[in-house]
């Protein structure tokens, strides 16, 4: 076994070895399971990419509408509750929010299922647990930048022109402050896809996450290797986008 996983030949030549055929896409045979290890790869990650999606989308639509919310009524009680609310979702342990949802969707009220991929239901309550930590995180830094830009003079000016407080909200106030929550959106995408270990064990949710914990466990180190890999290269390409996104949102970016 030594030898078919090239063990036995010294470091260098084996760092060469594994960078040389990952470039190929050849991570070798899972130890477990003998399987191609670039298709269980490619089977975990598909499914970790569907529920992070899914995550990152329910995220940033409670995160905007609860930081606009705080924001436009700041200072005042419902601030201060959309806030606490936004610290709670940040605070809440992802294993004990999974647990509880389990027990009051699935056990209590049998609505949902509970583990695995069986339909677009099976995304609802991972999909929640998962994503409750960025919205609350992408909520305090909306509310941040919005309070910073309702108070400039072209929102004032628009306002005494007469525009509606909507197009106010949504085309001068929101599309200015969203550098900050891009750059949010951009580490929590990417750590939903790199973290999602947690949730998908406790979901039993058949993705990257699980598959890199079971081999963990069964010591399959070419998976480990690929996963931590493939984990890597998402990360840094989910940032690139981010930063390709300022310059969607601000023409400054773009032109300067």
């Amino acid at each position: 076994m030594r030898h078919q996983m090239g063990l036995d030949r010294p470091l260098h030549v084996q760092y060469l070895r594994f960078v040389e055929r990952a470039v190929a896409g050849d991570f070798g045979r899972s130890v477990r399971t003998t399987r191609p290890v670039r298709v269980e790869i490619a089977q975990g990650f598909s499914n970790t990419f569907q529920l992070a999606t899914v995550s990152i989308v329910l995220a940033t639509l409670v995160g905007l509408s609860l930081g606009c919310f705080a924001a436009l009524r700041r200072y005042t009680i419902y601030d201060t509750l959309a806030m606490m609310t936004a610290t709670l979702g940040v605070s809440a342990p992802v294993f004990w929010v999974g647990l509880m949802l389990i027990v009051l969707f699935s056990a209590d009220l049998r609505l949902l299922p509970a583990a695995g991929n069986v339909g677009w239901a099976s995304f609802i309550l991972p999909a929640v647990a998962l994503g409750l930590n960025s919205s609350g995180i992408i909520a305090r830094m909306t509310r941040a930048g919005m309070v910073d830009t309702l108070s400039e003079d072209y929102v004032r000016t628009a306002r005494s022109k007469g525009v509606t407080e909507t197009a106010v909200v949504i085309r001068h106030a929101l599309k200015n402050a969203m550098i900050p929550a891009i750059t949010v959106l951009g580490l929590q995408y990417g750590y939903l896809l790199a973290g999602a270990a947690i949730t998908e064990t406790v979901f039993a949710w058949p993705g990257l996450g699980r598959l890199m914990v079971d081999s963990i466990g069964y010591r399959d180190y070419p998976v480990i290797q690929a996963g931590v890999l493939v984990v890597g290269v998402g990360f840094t390409l989910i940032n690139l986008l981010a930063d390709l996104g300022y310059a969607v949102v601000d023409p400054r970016i773009r032109y300067g």
